[in-house]
């Protein structure tokens, strides 16, 4: 019999399914509490320690966008700690100064190109999140002042 070609997003989109009813089979026959053993990360809750700036854009994001799965979750917690990072290395650009005076040469502080690698870093990564559009609002209503834009 012939096997037919998949491309990798395919099968690792069939994997994941699999992988948890075999931890649930496994877990029921350990006798645990299948739930249990599958708890991901609160909404609310960044799935690691973050400095003030990354955790301030994760309450940002998580108050206006919906993310759920452990991929999209783990994405922006990458994204927050390269924020982090960013805000760390301009504290100690502002420290020392832009350009550095070294033996008569005036050079730029080594730290300035990974501070902007970080900064690219976290907008490439809110932009494969998708979430430079916007974001989903809870509540339908009527539009704001002034009606659909028509006048009589």
């Amino acid at each position: 019999m012939e096997e037919k070609f998949q491309a990798p997003e395919t099968r690792a989109r069939w994997r994941l399914p699999y992988a948890i009813i075999e931890q649930n089979i496994r877990s029921s026959i350990n006798g645990e509490d299948p739930s249990s053993s599958n708890q991901a990360v609160t909404a609310s809750q960044p799935p690691r320690t973050l400095g003030d700036p990354g955790l301030s854009l994760w309450n940002r994001i998580m108050s206006e966008y919906r993310i759920e799965d452990c991929g999209g979750l783990e994405i922006l917690a990458q994204a927050c700690q390269a924020l982090d990072r960013a805000e760390t290395l301009r504290s100690e650009i502002e420290r020392d100064g832009d350009v550095l005076r070294l033996q008569g040469t005036v050079r730029d502080h080594p730290a300035l190109k990974h501070e902007l690698a970080n900064r690219a870093f976290v907008v490439r990564t809110l932009v494969r999140l998708g979430l430079n559009f916007e974001p989903v609002r809870a509540a339908v209503g009527r539009p704001g002042y002034g009606g659909i834009g028509l006048r009589s």
